[in-house]
């Protein structure tokens, strides 16, 4: 799902950067396309996607349901789901805020071009793309899911370093590559962090993984632009200094990342800690 999820992202970089320089293509003709293709994707899922149904043989499973309150104050109960969804918003905020607001300008004023710095966030979502299905077949078949997580932040550490601080096109290519490698341990986030609930509140475990990734991108990105104001000050254009000031929370999230999957995630070795 991770995989088929970000053709959008991919599709929207460098190809659609190269059909706009082109075409005569202006952004309400996209958006209308967009629009009905949703459309036939919803009638689509109306028509097709069904409620799961536990069954098991000829007979149904019945459930006591359970209260919603005592799913959320289990939730607030555990340290671990919270390390593991900061985990996630720490790697995932990296290329979400670099392929969506100064990813291009800053590799611009690297001297770099518009189509190469649009096709290089491309690379980081395929990358992305064919490493969420890797890494989550490498955590099943191995039955662990801490090896998988740290591989992922150390990929993300090294990937901020070279995109930050890179001055060749090769570096700037291993960076956006691994970035996406690095990324995709939010995917080991969301397996992980269903092993922490009972089944019937593993969508609770779920909410809070994106919920922590979709905050942390709302707080960092605006703080990100501000810091960039700061630093900026009276100058009329921004420089490279003013982005390695301003880049900074990217790093620290990176890096506090690395920090909980090392000392603060435990391992469950593919298995839920709460049902037997």
């Amino acid at each position: 799902s991770q995989f088929i999820g970000t053709m959008g992202p991919m599709l929207s970089a460098g190809p659609l950067h190269s059909a706009i320089e082109t075409t005569n293509l202006d952004w309400r003709s996209l958006f209308f396309s967009l629009s009905i293709v949703g459309s036939v994707i919803a009638v689509f899922i109306f028509l097709f996607v069904e409620n799961n149904k536990e069954k098991a043989g000829k007979f149904i499973i019945l459930n006591r349901q359970q209260k919603t309150m005592n799913s959320i104050v289990q939730l607030f109960s555990k340290s671990a789901p919270w390390c593991i969804a900061l985990f996630s918003a720490g790697l995932y905020f990296a290329i979400e805020y670099l392929t969506e607001n100064e990813g291009r300008p800053f590799l611009m004023l690297k001297g770099l071009s518009a189509s190469f710095a649009s096709y290089m966030i491309t690379l980081s979502w395929v990358s992305f793309a064919f490493a969420c299905p890797l890494l989550g077949f490498l955590s099943d078949f191995t039955q662990k899911r801490k090896p998988i997580m740290v591989m992922s932040a150390v990929c993300a550490c090294s990937a901020i370093i070279l995109i930050v601080f890179g001055k060749e096109k090769y570096q700037i290519f291993l960076g956006f590559f691994l970035l996406g490698i690095g990324a995709s341990g939010q995917s080991i986030g969301f397996s992980i962090i269903a092993e922490h609930f009972k089944k019937d509140s593993i969508a609770i475990g779920f909410g809070l993984n994106n919920c922590m990734i979709t905050l942390v991108s709302g707080i960092n990105a605006p703080a990100i632009s501000l810091l960039l104001d700061h630093s900026k000050g009276s100058s009329s254009s921004l420089t490279l200094e003013h982005y390695y000031f301003a880049f900074s929370p990217i790093v620290a999230m990176i890096f506090f990342a690395l920090v909980l999957s090392i000392f603060f995630i435990k391992e469950t070795y593919a298995k839920s800690r709460v049902e037997f």
